[in-house]
């Protein structure tokens, strides 16, 4: 599957999940903040997803849950069914545990700061995971709207 490619831009470096709230308003996209970052991403058709950015010791993780309920009874073959569509991705965007929801894992520079770059890559790649294989998710047994 074909993976973002998202034009080059000058990079900043965000030291701090308030650096990144400065920055996404700095961009004109719609955010929370409390505990966390919450950044709000339009895919279309009025559907609005939350993409949580937590900041941890040395990288930040991007979470948006998938809004699909997942049957605990058919966990192992909802797992592997994930673990293929991942491999056809090229690597783990979707999680089944504790929820079904796409992930990305930035690692920080040495200062400890996350770059511009990797932030909008995970919001492309978040953002085109929900769009793309959200209806084939649904198609797994076991996955439903909740």
């Amino acid at each position: 599957m074909e993976l973002p490619i998202l034009p080059p831009h000058p990079a900043v470096y965000l030291s701090e999940p308030r650096a990144l709230a400065e920055y996404l308003r700095e961009r004109g996209l719609k955010y929370r903040r409390r505990d966390h970052v919450t950044i709000l991403l339009d895919i279309g058709e009025g559907i609005l997803f939350g993409i949580a950015a937590f900041w941890l010791d040395d990288q930040v993780r991007f979470v948006a849950q998938s809004a699909l309920a997942v049957d605990e009874t058919k966990l192992a073959e909802i797992a592997l069914a994930v673990e293929r569509l991942n491999a056809e991705i090229g690597f783990p965007v979707w999680r089944v545990i504790p929820s079904l929801s796409a992930t990305y894992t930035v690692t920080l520079d040495h200062t400890g700061a996350l770059s511009s770059r990797a932030l909008e890559y995970a919001i492309a790649l978040i953002g085109l995971a929900l769009v793309r294989d959200r209806p084939r998710l649904r198609e797994i047994p076991g996955v439903h709207l909740p």
